[in-house]
C-alpha cells in the first residue's frame, strides 16, 4: 500500500498481526481506509463476504441481497457489483473449487469402468486447467500476450456445439464439466466485450438454493476475495509464481 510508510498505520498493522484480535484488525483497516491506502469499496466487498473486520469497519452488507433469505443466484449476481475484476476472480475461485470436485469424481466413476462420456470428459479437464491457469495470469501481471491469448479462447471453443449426449440426463460429472465450460467460456468472452463474466448465471438456475446452504460455491470465493481485496495477499499471484518456480505454496493450493 502506498501510505504503508505512515508510522501510526504500521503501528496498527504490527499489533494486530501480533495479537490476531478482531478489534485491532478492524482499527488497521478503518486508518487504511482514512489514509487512502483502501478504498472503502474493497471494505464493503470482504465486509459482503462476511469478513468480520470488514463488517466493524463498514458494517453488514446482507442488505445488498434484498429481503429474505439470501438465494445463491443473487449472492452470486450481487457479487458483480464490485467489478470485473472482482467477478473475474470469483469465477476463477469457483471454477477451481468445482474441478477438484470434477476430477474426484472421474477419478472415481474409473474404478466402474470408462465410459465414451467419461473419456471425453477427461479429454477436456487440462483445456479447463490451461484456460484457468491463463486467466489466472492475466489477473496477476496483465500481460498484452496473456490478453491476446484469452480472448482466442472464446473463437476456439467448439465444445459448446459438440457435447455428447443431453444435458440434464447427464451424470454429475459430466453436467459439471458442462457448467465449467460455460464458465471459463464466459470468462474467455469477457475480455472480448469488456464486460464482467456472466458466471453467476450458472447459479442463477439454482432459484431455490440458500447462501447458507452452499459452502461448496461461497467458501472458495470468501478465501480467494477476502486476502485480496483487503490487499493482505494476494492468492492468485501466489499460484501464479508459484507455477514459475518463484515461490513455494502448498500442493493443495496450487492443485486445480
Amino acid at each position: 500500500m502506498a501510505a504503508m510508510t505512515d508510522p501510526r498505520l504500521a503501528k496498527l498493522e504490527a499489533r494486530w498481526r501480533a495479537s490476531g484480535r478482531l478489534d485491532d484488525e478492524a482499527a488497521y483497516l478503518r486508518e487504511c481506509v482514512r489514509l487512502g491506502a483502501l478504498i472503502r469499496a474493497r471494505v464493503e466487498l470482504a465486509a459482503f463476504l462476511e469478513h468480520p473486520a470488514a463488517i466493524q469497519v463498514v458494517g453488514s452488507q446482507a442488505s445488498r441481497l434484498g429481503p429474505g433469505p439470501p438465494l445463491l443466484g443473487t449472492w452470486a449476481q450481487t457479487l458483480c457489483a464490485w467489478g470485473g475484476h472482482a467477478t473475474t476472480r470469483a469465477a476463477v475461485a469457483y471454477a477451481r473449487a468445482q474441478l477438484k470436485v470434477l476430477r474426484r469424481e472421474t477419478e472415481a466413476a474409473l474404478l466402474h469402468g470408462t465410459t465414451p462420456g467419461l473419456a471425453w470428459v477427461l479429454a477436456n479437464v487440462p483445456v479447463l486447467i490451461e484456460r484457468l491457469s491463463t486467466v489466472e495470469r492475466w489477473l496477476a501481471y496483465r500481460e498484452v500476450e496473456t490478453t491476446e491469448r484469452i480472448k482466442r479462447f472464446a473463437d476456439l471453443l467448439p465444445e459448446r456445439g459438440a457435447r455428447p449426449g443431453v444435458r440434464g440426463r447427464a451424470p454429475r460429472w459430466e453436467s459439471d464439466l458442462y457448467e465449467l465450460m460455460d464458465i471459463t467460456y464466459e470468462l474467455s468472452r469477457s475480455f472480448q466485450t469488456g464486460a464482467a463474466s456472466r458466471w453467476y448465471g450458472e447459479l442463477a438456475g439454482r432459484d431455490r438454493d440458500l447462501v447458507s446452504e452452499s459452502p461448496q460455491v461461497t467458501e472458495p470465493i470468501r478465501r480467494e476475495l477476502v486476502p485480496w481485496a483487503l490487499r493482505y495477499r494476494d492468492p492468485v499471484q501466489e499460484r501464479v509464481r508459484a507455477r514459475e518456480g518463484k515461490t513455494e505454496i502448498a500442493p493443495e493450493d496450487l492443485e486445480a
